[in-house]
């Protein structure tokens, strides 16, 4: 074989092995991901958009973050659909990593103590009231991580009636968490009975009708917690029913139910895009080398309170002066006025008008000075005669 051909063949061997090099690597470098899904809704596809793009974006140079459809696993609203889509992501030796993006499944997953891979519950209600495992800030258990907003139910009912005293809240919710989450059920209830409020839990699905229909008629306000079941459209029908009946309405979820119609809501200022990049973080920390357990589960953020002005307007409520100071408004009304001043041209306008007083009163002052001067001259004039004839009367005597 002459050296040309030798060259050429050591050529192609060196690229035939970079290519199964490069081949391997990429093999190490991808992760397959599965999600689990609470059940069917409207709300799955973009809430997964997002979770895929930031986190794909997150290990653009570092991993390939495969989602497939084969390994995105929906439930059925219900806990043992639920528990058989987690099993079945766990036993699957082709999936690296689990997220569970519903609170029932963030519920399942969080209280198992044999994880044989990497879990992340995304959609915690209340880490505490469930029981989650939490030592030294983490989960302590091997291979679990969580996200704990520390945005408990309790608090939230609690920071509504400082906003609307009442006396019976009436709670929707989706039955299957109700089953899953048994404790969130009568924990909260003995919560606020020592804040004297009575709860009723009122069920609701797919269907806003049936959900007013079921409505207590002495409730006095109405809590409405994660509806991820409900159509958007079966939503907004159900917040027209309550605001129809002038029910202030507070809403778990946050700013974007508040803005389709419900009175209030308490929420942190955090989003879906903040969650995800959170999430992508821990992942990183466990691929390189952290056990998840030891990874912290706090995801706290300031509260904002956020008030739809049109909404209290609608059902006849007006929030006290301390509330309005600290609260976001939104669908204010505006109030028509011949000008807008600030604080700088209210100080010069105030300025100006009390300068244009002080030359008003030395005009004032002028004017009395002037009538004085008048009655001086006439009073002389009168004097004159008087001397006159006084002299004239002596000259004659």
């Amino acid at each position: 074989m002459t050296s040309k051909f030798k060259s050429i063949a050591t050529t192609m061997l060196l690229e035939t092995l970079c290519l199964a090099i490069a081949s391997v690597a990429a093999q190490q470098n991808t992760i397959h991901v599965g999600v689990i899904l609470d059940g069917p809704s409207e709300r799955n596809a973009a809430m997964q958009r997002e979770f895929q793009k930031q986190i794909a974006e997150f290990f653009s140079s570092e991993y390939d973050v495969r989602f497939t459809s084969e390994n995105t696993l929906e439930g059925d609203w219900t806990v043992a659909g639920i528990k058989a889509a987690v099993d079945r992501l766990l036993a699957d030796k082709d999936v690296e990593f689990i997220l569970a993006l519903g609170p029932i499944s963030s519920n399942e997953i969080a209280l198992r103590r044999n994880l044989p891979k990497p879990v992340i519950a995304c959609a915690v209600i209340d880490a505490k009231l469930q029981g989650f495992p939490k030592k030294d800030g983490a989960s302590g258990v091997k291979n679990l991580n969580y996200l704990d907003e520390a945005y408990s139910v309790t608090r939230t009912i609690q920071a509504f009636q400082e906003i609307v005293p009442f006396k019976k809240l009436a709670v929707l919710i989706n039955p299957g968490v109700l089953a899953a989450i048994p404790q969130l059920h009568e924990r909260v209830r003995q919560e606020v009975q020592a804040q004297g409020v009575q709860l009723e839990f009122v069920s609701i699905t797919n269907s806003a009708a049936v959900a007013l229909q079921a409505l207590p008629a002495d409730a006095d306000a109405v809590y409405i917690s994660p509806l991820l079941q409900l159509p958007a459209a079966e939503f907004d029908l159900l917040v027209a029913g309550v605001n129809q009946r002038r029910l202030p309405s507070f809403s778990y979820l946050g700013r974007a139910e508040v803005e389709k119609g419900v009175m209030v809501s308490y929420v942190p200022t955090d989003d879906l895009t903040r969650r995800a990049r959170r999430i992508a973080s821990n992942m990183q920390r466990i691929l390189r080398g952290e056990n998840a357990g030891s990874i912290p589960v706090d995801f706290s953020s300031a509260s904002q309170l956020i008030i739809n002005m049109a909404t209290a307007a609608a059902i006849g409520f007006y929030p006290n002066w301390k509330t309005l100071t600290e609260a976001e408004l939104i669908n204010q009304e505006e109030v028509k006025a011949g000008r807008t001043l600030s604080l700088a041209t209210s100080a010069r306008e105030a300025v100006r008008v009390n300068l244009d007083l002080m030359v008003a009163g030395k005009e004032v002052e002028s004017g009395k000075y002037e009538v004085k001067k008048a009655r001086a001259n006439l009073f002389s004039t009168i004097r004159e005669p008087s001397a006159f004839f006084a002299t004239s009367w002596c000259k004659r005597a």
